[in-house]
């Protein structure tokens, strides 16, 4: 299997369906294409609502799959949903989508397929936020050991390319060597105040009752993951975690596993970017280097 596309889903039925629809109609090889939705169980989604997604793709209806979950916290619980898909996964790409996109450009599969085997975050074009719509080989999630740390994946991927540029790839034009992948989408979403449940994601922890939420935080536990407490103790910042540790193990493995560094990129001239985030919700001045090498999760003994 070639993608598996991600789409944690909250909307009607007419809505999904067309999005899946779309997704093999606009494939050059759909038999390689795998789409997981991942619906809330509270919904009372009868086996006639997944019958008729899966029935959406037609003679590749088999290669739907459509989990039902818990509700969590809806809209906000898109990273625990994109982890149940990861966990049952058949694509090398994972393509996070959402229920909503009406359109993807013809032949995108192929454009993908450029990169296989190669560590490379593709990003789409779009109306909105270009990290919004990650194409991720299953590799990177297997080597970093998560796809995120945040409630959005575009705060994990538009961090990822800031601190190691070399690494991303935005399919925004027709160029031969990069290749076109624009998705139809409008955001209605508000962060999450605009569907589901009506939360605002990126501070859930802290309204009243939500305070073990755990995609909001800003710093993860002592073993590098996201608390759950505030009473757990405080590890790295998430940001300067993904900066001053992900990404150098991640290149210490490149390193390691050469076969898998774009062709025509030089480990040597990677650019080692300093940590800086003046954002006041996401910068502390508690993390340093010496607490990363307290961590004792840093692969090499080198940034770069």
């Amino acid at each position: 299997m070639l993608i598996t596309f991600s789409i944690p889903s909250i909307r009607e039925l007419k809505v999904i369906t067309h999005c899946v629809r779309d997704l093999y109609e606009k494939a050059d090889d759909p038999e390689n294409i795998e789409v997981i939705v991942r619906l809330d169980e509270e919904d009372n989604r009868d086996e006639g609502f997944i019958n008729n997604i899966k029935g959406s793709a037609g003679e590749y209806k088999d290669n739907v799959k459509v989990i039902v979950g818990k509700k969590m916290y809806g809209y906000c619980s898109g990273t625990d949903m994109n982890k149940e898909i990861i966990d049952i996964m058949k694509g090398e790409w994972l393509f996070i989508y959402n229920d909503d996109c009406t359109s993807i450009t013809k032949g995108y599969d192929s454009v993908v397929k450029k990169y296989n085997g190669k560590m490379v975050l593709l990003s789409t074009k779009n109306e909105c936020n270009l990290y919004d719509f990650g194409i991720y080989p299953k590799k990177f999630i297997e080597v970093n050991g998560r796809l995120q740390y945040s409630c959005y994946t575009n705060w994990d991927m538009e961090t990822w390319q800031k601190y190691f540029p070399e690494l991303f790839v935005l399919l925004d034009n027709d160029h031969q060597k990069y290749g076109l992948v624009q998705i139809d989408h409008k955001a209605t979403a508000g962060h999450g105040m605009g569907v589901s449940l009506f939360l605002h994601c990126g501070s859930l922890h802290t309204r009243p009752g939500y305070e073990d939420y755990p995609w909001s935080r800003l710093h993860l536990g002592l073993d590098g993951e996201v608390r759950t407490s505030d009473d757990q103790p405080k590890g790295l910042n998430k940001w300067y975690k993904i900066c001053m540790v992900d990404i150098p193990n991640m290149k210490t493995w490149l390193r390691e596993n050469p076969e898998w560094i774009q062709e025509g990129q030089n480990p040597d001239d990677w650019e080692v970017i300093e940590y800086s985030n003046p954002n006041k919700t996401s910068s502390c001045k508690c993390c340093d280097e010496q607490k990363v090498k307290e961590s004792r999760f840093l692969r090499g003994t080198e940034r770069g």
